[in-house]
């Protein structure tokens, strides 16, 4: 059983955004990935939901936990692991401020003589003739 840090309860709360990094989990969430990837060989709980059903498996089938219930379990793991990281880059992409758009395709002002053609490099970095 694994819990993470209370990233987005300290977002929601309006916290600063130092204490929102915080609580950014790094290690936990590496923990639960680790373990759901290693799903063979144990099981990944991530709610407290999960325990009934966990000891009731355990119970009936004298202490183990089948490949298809490990395989569940990791499934939850990794869905909890996304939602996570998902929480914390829409939080982050709000937290920055967006730049500036500008109209129509700017072009850079180093015009190079190449062969008796005149050509310059547009924000791309293509290639384009220059405009004269």
């Amino acid at each position: 059983m694994l819990n993470t840090y209370p990233f987005e309860k300290t977002a929601k709360s309006g916290a600063s955004f130092d204490d929102c990094i915080e609580n950014i989990d790094i290690g936990g969430v590496a923990m639960l990935r680790s373990a759901a990837k290693n799903h063979k060989y144990v099981a990944t709980l991530t709610s407290p939901n999960q325990y009934n059903n966990f000891i009731d498996e355990m119970k009936k089938n004298e202490g183990s936990i089948s490949l298809d219930t490990r395989k569940q379990l990791a499934s939850d793991a990794f869905k909890l692991s996304s939602d996570y990281e998902s929480s914390i880059s829409k939080w982050m992409s709000a937290e920055v401020k967006p730049k500036p758009k500008t109209m129509g395709q700017q072009i850079n002002l180093d015009i190079k003589q190449d062969k008796d053609e005149l050509l310059a490099w547009d924000k791309m970095d293509n290639l384009i003739p220059a405009i004269v």
